[in-house]
């Protein structure tokens, strides 16, 4: 047998999955952070330029309204004391003049639009300078008048960027337990995937004891590992059945084909006498019939426990007993036995095979009127248990079987040391049971005080099912 392959952790399906879904994780939880930081970063900044370009139409309706010098003086009044709003204003005429909180023009050109990111100095206490960031748009308000207004933005890039730090943060952590996760579930998977290949592997080299744990969880492999114990047991079953099917081929019927050879010998011996040589030949055709019968039986009881269910259909039992009743009645009287029968008048009704279970219990039949003694009796009785199944029940007043020996008898080839001088093969009640299994039924065998009594229990169908009281 070629050696089976172990798993590679990063070749399972599990850790595949696992790690189709950290980077779908990291796509969606990118997307997500992008949204966030576009709805409040990206506010701030644009309520920053609303600001600024409020000013600016406010700096310029006073331009209008009263000339530069009164701009130049509402300029150094908003100025006065600012540390956010930032202001420049420039006359580029005779004399040139600045004025503003700020002490020089940007270095870094403008946009096409004025906008303009720089950095500016902000006295500290000790005369020191702290560079600052800033933002302003830059307006030409007339040929010869130039204005900047502009925030402090030092606050925001430093909200964006412990943002942005807080973003890298989040992600590697999503990351790294998203894969410590992943990798957790996936190994759990392939510890009790390789417990099923181990247990295939030992199935394959002939152990059928073979049966895998199970939690109680209900997910797929708990499931698969049902299955797989289900159909293990079948197949153990199936195995036990065909060795103790030949082992009784080799040990039970190896006395008929033996006596069925000595007869032949004895017809050869015995060739120049007619009547002997006839009476031989009758005993090897009276062997072989019943190993013919034997044959048989042997086949229907393990096509009967192979699992292969023949087609069913609702059978009325109270019908079938009535109809055999009929046949048996005239057998039982012959041999000096009365044959009692009570059935329900209501349907009796079951799902099954109706040839089946009319052999069945025709074998019960021949049983009770071969095992009892003359001047006996055999009562046949059947009816509706309130749970809906349908109950046989056959009772005669024989010699019985002792309780110790009631289960082995549904065993093939069990006969009683009390039968064995009766003609038969000991696979009656094996066929009987196998019957009965195969419709799902229960069967027990009981003491009738003096006698045998077999109780069949059948399932009934649906609409002969009795509610339940409440």
């Amino acid at each position: 047998m070629p050696p089976v392959p172990r798993f590679s952790l990063l070749r399972t399906a599990a850790v595949q999955l696992t790690l189709l879904y950290l980077v779908l994780v990291a796509i969606t939880g990118s997307a997500l952070l992008t949204l966030v930081h576009t709805m409040s970063v990206g506010l701030l900044n644009r309520e920053t330029d609303e600001s600024i370009q409020r000013e600016l139409q406010f700096l310029s309706v006073q331009l209008r309204r009263g000339g530069p010098r009164t701009l130049r003086h509402i300029v150094e009044d908003r100025s006065y004391g600012q540390t956010t709003s930032l202001y420049l204003l420039s006359f580029a005429g005779q004399p040139a003049m600045t004025t503003g909180n700020l002490d020089s023009w940007p270095t870094v050109a403008a946009d096409p639009n004025g906008w303009v990111n720089f950095s500016y100095s902000l006295p500290e206490r000790g005369g020191l300078l702290e560079t600052r960031a800033a933002r302003a748009q830059v307006v030409l308000l007339q040929p010869d008048l130039r204005i900047l207004v502009g925030r402090d933005v030092q606050g925001l890039q430093l909200i964006e960027s412990r943002y942005t730090e807080s973003f890298l943060w989040a992600g590697g952590i999503v990351l790294v337990l998203g894969f410590a996760g992943g990798a957790l579930v996936a190994r759990h998977s392939l510890v009790r995937v390789n417990r099923i290949n181990s247990a295939a592997r030992n199935v394959l080299e002939g152990d059928l004891t073979q049966r895998l744990p199970e939690r109680g969880s209900g997910d797929e492999l708990d499931r698969l590992a049902g299955t797989f114990n289900v159909m293990m047991e079948r197949i153990e079953g199936l195995v036990k059945n065909l060795r103790e099917v030949t082992d009784n081929i080799a040990h039970d019927l190896r006395t008929p084909l033996h006596r069925l050879r000595s007869g032949l010998e004895a017809a050869l011996l015995d060739a120049n006498d007619a009547t002997k040589r006839q009476h031989a030949l009758d005993r090897a055709i009276a062997e072989a019939d019943q190993l013919i019968e034997t044959f048989n039986g042997l086949l229907e009881i393990a096509q009967l426990e192979s699992g292969v269910k023949p087609k069913f259909e609702p059978v009325d039992v109270a019908l079938l007993v009535r109809e055999l009743a009929e046949i048996y009645e005239p057998v039982a009287d012959e041999s000096g036995l009365a044959l009692f029968v009570h059935v329900e008048e209501a349907p009796c009704v079951c799902f099954g095979h109706r040839t089946l279970l009319a052999q069945s219990l025709s074998n019960l039949l021949d049983n009770a009127i071969k095992y009892s003694s003359p001047g006996g009796s055999i009562r046949i009785a059947v009816r509706v248990a309130p749970s809906g199944d349908s109950e046989l029940i056959i009772a005669d007043d024989g010699a019985g079987i002792p309780e110790t020996e009631r289960q082995r008898v549904l065993d093939r080839f069990v006969r009683l040391s009390s039968s064995r001088d009766l003609p038969g093969s000991g696979l009656g009640l094996s066929l009987v049971a196998a019957v009965v299994r195969l419709h799902d039924g229960t069967l027990s065998l009981e003491d009738n005080v003096p006698g045998l009594r077999i109780r069949i229990r059948l399932p009934g169908t649906q609409s002969q099912r009795q509610p339940e009281r409440l």
